[in-house]
């Protein structure tokens, strides 16, 4: 069996790396700069909890080019969520009866795969951890949390496989995890409009408050929508906008767990505006609003959020 990553960037890699650790065929799909790291240095990960392990140049493959998932009958998507329908076109071409894992922020991406892909068989799932791309192809995990992949019969000879590499959790409501995940992933552009690492920002009370508004409104809209999302960690996600409203001393005392990051990181959107890419806050902030303006409630700090996103994209 062989394994593409489509969209190999930081979570793209870094779950390359768990594989490579049972010696899985596999290969890369990504960008240039991608390959020409992972071509001089080799793929290297690493987490809070382990050291440095670095996989050689010879022991994957890297292409640009996405046929090169011809001979996969595994493709795990990383892509961003705007560049879904891109990603199924190119797999519906070269490879239209995979099993497809959606590794995605952003809940329609599995849906969208699975209506452009009528012979294969798509299965959601969701990355609650950030990655940081660090020099010479190393790609650590800086934050706790866990992959979530939904319960599927099409799955269950990876079960083995998958269990001995990233471990994910097997979820039969994938919807709830991908609602909770989503508000989770609304403060990827508050970090990028701070400009600050993610630590930083949330020992900062001003941008902590920001996104609790944020959160408050996701919570109210899901409400209305019949949307009860689930619990990804050991503080339940309604519980989040008090916990963040907190003084710096009280949050820090009480919220150890969603402090322990490494300093250096921040999040993808930030990366993003950096590099002067598009950014996924139209599959993020944009859901929330869109579900406000269906149910009559105003959204009005998701869309201040996505508003300066914006801004930030065209500088």
């Amino acid at each position: 069996m062989k394994i593409a990553i489509l969209g190999a960037g930081c979570i793209g890699c870094y779950v390359a790396g768990q594989l490579l650790k049972e010696k899985v065929s596999l290969v890369l799909i990504g960008r240039p700069y991608i390959g020409d790291s992972l071509k001089q240095h080799g793929l290297t990960v690493s987490d809070q909890d382990s050291q440095p392990l670095t996989f050689p140049p010879d022991t994957f493959e890297f292409s640009e080019a996405p046929e090169a998932m011809r001979d996969c009958s595994v493709i795990l998507v990383c892509t961003k969520s705007h560049q879904t329908e891109q990603a199924s076109q190119d797999i519906a071409h070269f490879r239209p009866d995979a099993t497809v894992f959606s590794l995605q922020n952003g809940v329609h991406n599995a849906p969208k795969l699975s209506t452009a892909l009528p012979d294969a068989t798509v299965i959601p799932g969701t990355v609650v951890f950030n990655v940081v791309s660090l020099p010479g192809g190393h790609f650590h995990k800086a934050t706790e949390g866990d992959i979530y992949l939904g319960e599927h019969p099409a799955a269950a000879s990876l079960k083995a496989l998958f269990a001995k590499t990233f471990q994910p959790v097997w979820h039969t409501d994938m919807r709830s995890v991908q609602y909770s995940k989503l508000l989770v992933n609304l403060n990827n552009p508050i970090n990028a409009i701070s400009d600050i690492p993610l630590k930083k920002e949330l020992e900062t009370r001003h941008f902590r408050k920001m996104l609790a508004a944020c959160i408050y409104e996701g919570l109210e809209v899901y409400k209305a929508a019949g949307i009860s999302p689930t619990s990804l960690g050991k503080v339940p996600v309604k519980w989040l906008p008090r916990l963040l409203n907190t003084p710096d001393i009280i949050f820090k005392l009480l919220a150890k767990q969603m402090l322990s990051i490494d300093p250096k990181a921040r999040s993808s959107m930030w990366q993003d505006i950096q590099n002067g890419k598009p950014t996924e806050v139209d599959d993020l902030n944009g859901e929330i609003i869109r579900l406000g303006q269906l149910h009559y409630i105003r959204t009005p700090v998701n869309s201040q959020v996505l508003d300066q996103i914006h801004q930030l994209e065209q500088h």
